[in-house]
């Protein structure tokens, strides 16, 4: 991998990241007169935000492990076969930790 490609994946590694970490979603505060529909739909709206903060944290995660493989020099390597992810993916997907072939498999399973 060229310098310049490590430059340019770890630019847009900490970009997304910068992006996931910026401004979180606000707690959704009940009163303890709200009426049970009113109940009913802030229980479904935190469940929605819990869900995506879910989500944004797996994904800070894989962001960090990726920065952290860069670092260790073995970035961009599939943790499966051992064969270099191609540019194409790791440019698509940047935090990828198997190539096109093992993530497919994985799936499957």
């Amino acid at each position: 991998m060229t310098p310049s490609l490590l430059s340019d994946l770890r630019a847009a590694l900490e970009s997304k990241r910068a992006e996931l970490r910026g401004p979180k979603r606000e707690d959704i505060e009940i009163t303890k007169w709200a009426d049970p529909i009113d109940q009913s739909q802030a229980d479904q709206l935190r469940e929605q935000a819990d869900g995506e903060a879910n989500r944004v944290d797996g994904h800070l995660k894989a962001i960090n492990e990726a920065l952290a493989r860069m670092k260790a020099g073995e970035y961009g390597i599939c943790e499966e076969c051992g064969e270099e992810i191609p540019e194409k993916r790791l440019r698509a997907v940047p935090w990828a930790r198997r190539c096109v072939a093992c993530q497919e498999e994985m799936e499957k399973r």
